[in-house]
């Protein structure tokens, strides 16, 4: 934008998760940006299915040093300052309040540190998603700054289901299938196997073809004793007696405490950050019909896995992707002037599950394909974007060459008819319409519960 070093204005990402160091690799021209981070490492989380059974690939490939990256390498320009802290609180001075963490292994030792206020002309809240296992809450992992420390933890996983003869994995999303593959992968018949899962099917957000096609892989194991679907866990239960070990893989959750002084009217119950057709931070859910006195923060923005936008988007490495460039372009805009770009609720589904080492799909938005190379391929992305992140030779090849692959894939499925099923229009209709109902659904609701009110009144 030809900004000269005086005129360029501070942002802030809080948090180095995977659309933290994305956004930053975009707008490391255009700002003075600090990056600040808890913690001492960045985690390629989608490994974690094979990091537990794997722990030395969790050690020498699915982590990333920040600060050999960003502050020794300079992987990102000069124009970037990363400092190892965990946000307490969000002012709205507007300036934001940390501890730093440096040295520190987790939350356990930040009792006297000393909190520093630091000022921001503009502010990206990127703190990712938690995926908890076997911990009792999100807390617990979050609050781990140190790789020493997670390492820790991804060995206790590993040396709990090497020791187990029967494990039972819950949750049938794309971790909780993922990681039951590879253990069965690498032990085989040594052990039994069983899959729970609260829904009707496995991989509940993929087409019904995938779904199959991971549940007959399973029941086709001689040594797997069940799939139990629409089933809760209980350690209590039945099912669970049966297994020596039990790998809780059942969802993301959020952490996101430091929203809750100022704007805990931003933040929905499970810690995600709302956000407007323009990912700035707003206390209007999106889920719901526009109320007069909302609030809309125009420096404040969100994006990545702890948003809850408009457009109800698939939270993946692809769509981050595409999210990035509206993202930058509105911290642009709101500095230096310019026109806002909306969201696009047309967003293309790129993405990827495996449940063993040559047995997988690919989904091209409404489209599920058989692919013996799925593993291959998701490793040849993380392979990519690591590469980049340790400076690595030939990474910006191997990046450009990944961004010609995914603008190809999605100008083939964008250029079919509109009556086609991945058409880019349909979509767009498609996605309307599913928030739209999800807004009258909750004015139901509430009008429901005024009328039940008025009626006890009476």
């Amino acid at each position: 934008m030809g900004n000269t070093q005086q005129q360029k204005k501070r942002l802030f990402i809080v948090g180095g998760s995977f659309a933290g160091l994305l956004l930053l690799d975009k707008v490391k021209d255009d700002f003075e940006v600090t990056l600040i981070e808890k913690k001492d490492h960045f985690e390629w989380i989608c490994s974690l299915p094979h990091s537990i059974v794997n722990p030395e690939y969790f050690n020498k490939d699915a982590t990333v040093d920040l600060h050999q990256c960003l502050t020794v390498d300079r992987v990102f320009g000069p124009n970037v300052r990363y400092l190892q802290g965990m946000v307490t609180e969000i002012t709205d001075q507007p300036a934001l309040k940390y501890k730093p963490t440096k040295g520190l292994d987790s939350a356990k030792e930040l009792e006297n540190v000393q909190e520093e206020i630091l000022e921001f002309d503009l502010l990206v809240i990127c703190t990712g998603a938690v995926y908890k296992i076997n911990e009792g809450s999100a807390e617990d992992v979050a609050n781990i700054f140190s790789k020493h420390e997670r390492s820790k933890l991804i060995q206790k996983y590993h040396e709990e289901i090497d020791e187990a003869a029967q494990v039972l994995v819950v949750g049938g999303g794309p971790t909780g299938v993922e990681a039951l593959g590879e253990i069965v992968d690498k032990y085989g018949t040594s052990k039994e196997y069983g899959l729970l899962n609260s829904q009707d099917r496995l991989l509940t957000g993929f087409p019904t073809g995938v779904s199959r096609r991971a549940y007959n892989y399973f029941n086709a194991k001689r040594t797997f004793k069940e799939c139990y679907l629409g089933k809760y866990y209980s350690p209590e239960d039945d099912i669970a007696q049966k297994y020596d070990y039990t790998l809780m893989c059942a969802g993301m959750e959020y952490y996101t405490p430091f929203m809750t002084k100022n704007f805990a009217n931003c933040v929905d119950q499970r810690g995600r950050i709302f956000v407007n057709q323009y990912f700035q931070v707003t206390s209007q859910d999106p889920t719901k019909s526009a109320s007069a006195d909302h609030q809309t923060y125009d420096n404040i923005f969100c994006y990545g896995d702890a948003c809850f936008s408009p457009m109800q988007e698939i939270k993946n490495v692809p769509s981050i992707r595409e999210t990035t460039y509206t993202v930058k372009n509105n911290l642009k805009a709101v500095s230096y002037g310019g026109k806002l770009s909306k969201m696009t609720y047309a967003i293309d589904n790129l993405s990827a599950v495996y449940y063993s080492k040559w047995r997988g799909s690919i989904v091209l938005n409404n489209l599920g394909l058989p692919n013996c190379l799925t593993l291959k391929s998701k490793k040849f992305i993380e392979g990519t974007f690591m590469g980049k992140f340790r400076n690595k030779c030939c990474s910006k090849c191997r990046f450009k060459l990944y961004n010609c692959q995914v603008n190809f894939l999605s100008c083939f499925v964008n250029n079919c008819c509109c009556c086609c099923s991945c058409s880019k229009r349909k979509r767009f209709k498609q996605r309307r319409a599913i928030v739209r109902a999800l807004i009258e659904h909750h004015r139901q609701e509430e009008a429901s519960n005024v009328s039940e009110s008025h009626v006890r009144g009476l």
